[in-house]
């Protein structure tokens, strides 16, 4: 009986929040679901079988476990607030989705890999991992923000792609710091001017592991990493095809392996 699973505050389904209750191992058996938000508590694990939505976010409560692992679906979510719980993610992506949202909370969240939609727009108030970063190609902007001191560590491959109209994609890297694992790439092969593919890292710091590459295109400004009084690390090769590494401030990029400059990109 769903009541026993299920507490439903409003009476339309894009508005509907579920709160996902009770003590012991449960199940939300959605193959689609497209829900206002979703709020886990109580103990044991909560478990979604099948694509969900949630236009308004999930807040995990103490001592709650989410799961997605068992399907491996892709999880789309307008907001992210993890107050003591866990997320078992297993290999799906959450996507993040919306204008204006936040990834918050009192404990930080081990997402898988994360997907950041055209047109989302989130600041990331507190620390965070997850095995990979996408910025989609989209016709709408999609950004990621670090707030405050916020650290994002990603233990496999970020792909920042160029957005398909004249906007910007950027993952902006303020007072936090941001660690990856794998490599970078920077993709802006579209020849239009302004669409813009962008790491902006202000006061805070970028350090990667893997290779880095700023793709092929013909406009050198597409493809960005721009510094202010922050720092960047590459600790492998960075390959500086097409596009730009531009400072805006008295800031630092630390190279440690090889550097090959292209013809066509730019340093500013």
């Amino acid at each position: 009986c769903i009541r026993d699973r299920y507490r439903f505050t409003t009476n339309t389904l894009t508005n509907l929040t579920v709160d996902y209750a009770g003590a012991g191992d449960q199940t939300i058996n959605s193959t689609v679901g497209n829900y206002g938000a979703l709020v886990t508590s109580g103990s044991g694990t909560k478990t979604l079988q099948g694509a969900i939505v949630v236009n308004n976010g999930v807040t995990l409560s103490s001592g709650t476990t989410l799961s997605t692992s068992a399907s491996n679906f892709n999880m789309t979510v307008g907001g992210w607030t993890n107050n003591g719980g866990t997320l078992s993610g297993g290999t799906s992506t959450v996507t993040l989705a919306g204008a204006g949202r936040t990834i918050s909370g009192t404990t930080s969240t081990t997402f898988p890999a994360l997907s950041v939609a055209a047109g989302a727009s989130f600041t990331m108030n507190n620390d965070n991992s997850c095995t990979g970063l996408t910025f989609v190609a989209g016709a709408t902007a999609g950004t990621l923000t670090h707030g405050g001191t916020s650290v994002l560590t990603v233990s496999g491959n970020v792909t920042l792609n160029q957005p398909t109209t004249a906007v910007t994609n950027a993952w902006n890297i303020n007072a936090g710091s941001a660690t990856v694992s794998g490599t970078v790439a920077v993709n802006a092969t579209g020849n239009t001017a302004n669409q813009i593919a962008r790491i902006d890292v202000t006061s805070g710091s970028l350090s990667v592991t893997g290779a880095v590459t700023l793709s092929v295109g013909t406009v050198s400004n597409n493809a960005q990493i721009r510094v202010g009084t922050g720092s960047v690390t590459f600790s492998s090769a960075l390959t500086h095809n097409e596009g730009s590494l531009i400072f805006t401030g008295a800031g630092t990029m630390n190279f440690s392996s090889t550097y090959s400059f292209a013809s066509g990109g730019l340093s500013l």
